[in-house]
């Protein structure tokens, strides 16, 4: 299933294995690409019978969610982040990346932009998000 999976010392990228989500590492944050551009029930089933993020995230407390190819997000859609956040250990965070005004709006207005702190870019992250120094 994996065609091309390059480790160099602490990060990885999983390249054109996964038509769902690009998956990347950096420190100590799995950084997810979502590559769909509605985030709903479809997709959520999807990741889940065919994406290789479920397995890598259990391992990791620290996991940002790029939503720059989204453009529509629905309820089903934030109830996926919800649940791939409680498959993560306890004491887990997740971010989000490149929301848009839509999506952002959405997070906020449920109250998830608490539980999920949203950024514009990766270099916005706390320090703690990566445990890399600047």
């Amino acid at each position: 299933m994996i065609k091309n999976l390059e480790i160099v010392a602490d990060n990885f990228q999983l390249q054109d294995a996964d038509k769902w989500v690009k998956l990347s590492l950096k420190g100590a944050l799995l950084l997810v690409e979502f590559k769909h551009h509605t985030l709903d029930a479809s997709f959520g089933l999807q990741v889940y019978q065919e994406s290789l993020l479920l397995k890598h995230i259990k391992k990791r407390s620290r996991l940002a969610i790029d939503l720059k190819h989204v453009s529509v997000a629905n309820s089903s859609g934030l109830a996926l982040l919800v649940q791939l956040f409680q498959a993560m250990p306890a004491g887990s965070r997740l971010y989000i990346l490149h929301a848009n005004a839509e999506i952002s709006e959405l997070l906020h207005d449920t109250f998830l932009d608490q539980l999920f702190p949203m950024f514009d870019h990766i270099h916005e992250l706390p320090v703690e998000a990566t445990g890399l120094r600047g």
